[in-house]
């Protein structure tokens, strides 16, 4: 879960990530500010979900989230970052995470204990190869 200690949230993901996403916005507090981004398929796959007032809701919409490409990146990089302490939750295919990991930990210098990343899913690989692949990069990134 993401730490509601934080003076701020981001939290990015794509559809697999939405039940958790979901889980994440319920434990945030009442005067919560922030951003949610969730990559979906078409504009049909957005919802209502309950959310603080200062959380901005940013659905981004690509028809091939298999493919290596950076429009989740991209809308992440287009919102301001709030002064304070971000507390980031992101989930989504691998590629897409270990992007989203740099930006926040290298070009945003969150701190790597405020940045969950993980990544449900490889494109091109099978479940026990992505475990295998997630692993491996958790290791190398200290995780």
């Amino acid at each position: 879960m993401i730490d509601t200690s934080a003076d701020w949230f981001f939290m990015v993901g794509d559809m697999t990530a939405l039940p958790a996403l979901t889980a994440n916005l319920k434990t945030l507090p009442d005067e919560a500010k922030g951003y949610f981004v969730m990559e979906i398929i078409e504009s049909s796959d957005k919802q209502e979900l309950s959310k603080p007032d200062g959380i901005e809701m940013h659905w981004v919409i690509n028809p091939n989230p298999g493919e290596d490409n950076d429009i989740l990146l991209d809308r992440v990089r287009e919102l301001p970052f709030y002064n304070g302490r971000a507390a980031v939750w992101t989930a989504c295919e691998f590629s897409k995470m270990r992007k989203l990991r740099h930006y926040f930990r290298q070009e945003k210098k969150v701190d790597r204990f405020d940045v969950y990343a993980s990544s449900y899913w490889k494109n091109g690989v099978s479940e026990d190869e992505h475990k295998l692949i997630k692993r491996r990069d958790n290791e190398a990134n200290g995780n």
